[in-house]
């Protein structure tokens, strides 16, 4: 804004118009303007911008910025270490050294306010451009310009927005105003006629003209600067034609200023009249209860806060989360984890990846937000973390429905504090991408990201950003994943941020433990949990993970035709009950001597439809998308050949990286098991031949299964016994040529198994472990015991 007096603001200024002839006579203008030699805008580099650090509510109400192409991009008016911009001679193109896309990574807008104890709050932001350029070619115009946004708010609400422009500002209600998600007015910088740059409204309906969107800069409160001292050096300086309007002697008359409108009369000039609003420029006194908008939320004291805590940490995400492109495979989990000096640290998830100390991750390649949300949950529920760090959108981005990311982040926030209430959810805003179609979408997902946050913030939910605007292309892999600089600045944001928290007091102890412990403990008799659903003898029940939520799910096969119909487990009967999904499976063509088995090939939590050749022990897999009426299946063909031995293949999860493996008994005399660990499988990643993992402990009469009866996520080794249902376990450590197996006895005693029933594990409630099963044969009704550890030891 041009510094003028109050007298000449009042004044009518002559304006061009931008009719047919005003623009051919400004284009020829230009034209005779640029046909002089004149020497292009010679630029200093600018000083980096000071880290963001800004109040929840000048957050919230923050202006998202739009730039015309025919001027400067914002830049940083001072640096942390005191340098001051020198600007730009306003000569040249107009946009001369000022205007390349890289110059919108290193911008600060500043921020001011203003409360009266009506309730009434004026936040004043303000943007340093290097020059104001007048017209092409010979110098025009001055060197620095500034300008400011009022934001007038009332009891938390958005009532007026003013734009300055050239010495005045265009104050106007909310309803003719643009807004990004109800709260950050549309304010674009333009060129006004043969004037200088002003700031205007954001027409309706109009897009952003700069290619990354809606732009929210980097914003410093008041009271946000790295000390008073700089934030002096910043309001002392004299920035020629342009006034820095937050400094003390100005932002009481702009205030002034903002509170007026322009009336243009029939006759004579325009003059300017308050709003009926009253507010006292002067006075800044809070309404009861208000946090003082100028002041950030400090850190202080975060670390000695950390230090005190039991930290049981989630990473959820996708790849970036698992830890592609970097060169250990641990992503920003290995530096957070060197950084976090807190009195225990728990790294938790389904997921093992990298090289670090715990390896333990939420991520899952190629997820987008809906499908990681759904395993989130899961591992809230089981895990109980009190910090769940979210970087989720990338693949929304890359190649889904990157319009719906919005709302689905949200239900992802939603469901996550449903699951474990007390967690402090940390949302990243997405690092970038090389390729410039999905960079587009993600800078204004970015901006959906912080208005997101904040409303959960206002909301008083513990919800908080960690500020990816570090991370930069040079810092990627390849075009979405980082590489180890770019994973080192996303562990220095998720530690900023988990600080932040710490000194805000959002971080407890975990409340009681994961919902999975070790200790030998007992069964807990739930008593019947499916009545049945009525099928017939060419059916039979069978259950299995169908929708990834870590449930088991209730499902019935018929061993003709291959169809299978499922009820999805909410609980079970006495609990959430089941949801009717219908036939999930039309079925496959297969021969006498092959079965319908399911397994979780693929590592995604689903399990997939198999079908077995007991003889030849080949195995073709439909992999599972969601089934009939759902996602459907993806037909992989055959992924197994088949191997020697005395035994249908079953599989099992024996080396607990998500993905079943193929085991086959080779002396079905001592229950002797051999091993192919699943690295994707025929036309996939192959098979490992891991050889013979457990020499064998059964005798003929007895039963053999897997399952998984502690906490870890290798299924065990079982020994059923017949008609009593007793079970013993040898706990799987990583079994022969591993880490062995550890005998734990008996873990249950057998209720008995009568005539026309059957024993069977799954886990029911979805803390990790299986539980004891007794199903009706004819009827299909079930009869739960929930695994709380098993028998006494």
């Amino acid at each position: 804004m041009t510094r003028k007096s109050a007298a000449a603001v009042r004044r009518t200024r002559r304006r061009w118009p931008r009719t047919a002839v005003g623009a051919a006579a400004l284009s020829l203008v230009a034209g005779l303007l640029s046909a002089v030699t004149a020497p292009p805008a010679w630029a200093e580099p600018p000083p980096p911008k000071l880290p963001a650090n800004a109040s929840e509510a000048q957050l919230r109400y923050q202006p998202a910025m739009d730039y015309d192409g025919d001027g400067c991009y914002p830049s940083v008016a001072i640096g942390p270490d005191g340098t001051l911009n020198p600007g730009l001679k306003p000569s040249g193109a107009l946009d001369g050294a000022c205007h390349d896309e890289s110059d919108l990574e290193n911008v600060n807008m500043y921020a001011r306010s203003r409360c009266n104890t009506s309730g009434w709050c004026v936040h004043l932001y303000g943007l340093y451009f290097q020059k104001d350029q007048k017209l092409p070619g010979a110098e025009s115009g001055h060197r620095h310009d500034w300008e400011h946004i009022a934001v007038w708010v009332k009891d938390g609400e958005v009532k007026y927005v003013g734009p300055s422009a050239h010495g005045h500002y265009n104050t106007r209600p909310v309803d003719e105003v643009e807004l990004v998600d109800r709260t950050h007015p549309k304010i674009v910088y333009h060129k006004d006629g043969l004037e200088t740059h002003a700031f205007r409204l954001a027409r309706a309906g109009e897009e952003a003209e700069n290619p990354r969107g809606w732009q929210l800069p980097d914003l410093v409160s008041w009271n946000g600067y790295p000390s008073t001292e700089l934030r002096d050096k910043l309001s002392a300086h004299d920035w020629g034609s342009a006034t820095f309007a937050l400094k003390d002697d100005e932002f009481p008359g702009e205030l002034d200023k903002a509170h007026k409108y322009e009336v243009r009369p029939t006759r004579g000039s325009p003059y300017y009249l308050d709003w009926s609003f009253e507010f006292d420029v002067d006075r800044h006194e809070l309404p009861s209860g208000m946090s003082d908008p100028n002041t950030p939320r400090s850190d202080e004291g975060g670390e000695a806060e950390l230090a005190k805590r039991d930290l049981r940490v989630l990473p959820l995400g996708d790849s970036i989360t698992y830890g592609n492109g970097s060169s250990t495979n641990s992503g920003y989990r290995g530096d957070l984890w060197a950084k976090l000096k807190a009195k225990s640290l728990d790294f938790v998830g389904s997921q093992r990846s990298g090289r670090l100390p715990d390896t333990d991750n939420e991520g899952h390649p190629g997820a987008m937000i809906s499908e990681i949300a759904q395993k989130g949950v899961v591992a809230a529920q089981r895990w109980r973390p009190n910090v769940v760090l979210v970087h989720a959108g990338t693949n929304d981005m890359s190649h889904g429905n990157a319009g719906a990311a919005r709302d689905a982040l949200a239900a992802l926030i939603d469901d996550i504090h449903q699951a474990a209430p007390d967690a402090t959810v940390v949302v990243a805003d997405l690092v970038p991408s090389r390729n410039a179609a999905v960079q587009g979408r993600i800078q204004e997902f970015n901006t959906q990201i912080r208005g997101v946050v904040l409303a959960y913030i206002l909301a008083g939910r513990h919800v908080l950003l960690a500020d990816m605007s570090a991370v930069k292309p040079g810092d990627l892999s390849d075009d979405l994943h980082p590489n180890d600089s770019g994973y080192g600045k996303m562990a220095d944001a998720f530690y900023t941020a988990i600080v932040r928290a710490a000194a805000g007091g959002w971080i407890k102890d975990p409340s009681g433990g994961t919902t999975c412990t070790d200790t030998p403990g007992s069964w807990n008799f739930r008593g019947r949990i499916a009545t049945g659903v009525g099928h017939s003898q060419d059916e039979r029940i069978d259950f299995a993970d169908i929708d990834g939520d870590g449930r088991d799910d209730y499902l019935v096969v018929d061993v003709e035709t291959g169809a299978v119909r499922a009820w999805i487990n909410n609980g079970g009967d006495g609990g959430g009950g089941w949801t009717a999904r219908g036939r999930i499976a039309v079925g496959i063509p297969h021969s006498d001597t092959e079965v319908i088995d399911f397994a979780d090939i693929d590592g995604d939590g689903r399990d997939d439809y198999l079908v077995v050749d007991v003889e030849s022990r080949a195995v073709r897999a439909w992999i599972n998308n969601g089934g009939d009426g759902g996602g459907g299946w993806t037909a992989r063909g055959r992924i197994a050949v088949g191997v020697e031995g005395q035994s249908r293949p079953v599989f099992a999860d024996v080396d607990g990286d998500g993905r079943d493996d193929y085991l086959v008994v080779s002396d079905i005399a001592t229950g002797a098991v051999n091993a192919w660990i699943n690295k994707g499988g025929d036309g996939g990643g192959g098979w490992t031949a891991r050889g013979r993992i457990a020499a064998g402990v059964a005798s003929p009469q007895d039963g053999l299964t897997f399952a998984n009866v502690d906490c870890d996520r290798r299924d065990d080794y079982l020994v059923t016994g017949y008609p009593s249902g007793s079970v013993r376990a040898w706990l799987n450590r990583g079994g022969d040529g591993g880490g062995g197996w550890t005998a734990r006895g008996q873990i249950a005693a057998g209720i008995g198994i009568g005539s026309g029933q059957g024993l069977t594990f799954a886990d029911i409630d979805g803390d990790g472990r299986d539980d004891y099963l007794i199903y009706d044969v004819a009827i299909g009704s079930v009869r739960a015991w929930i695994n709380n550890g098993g028998d006494p030891a």
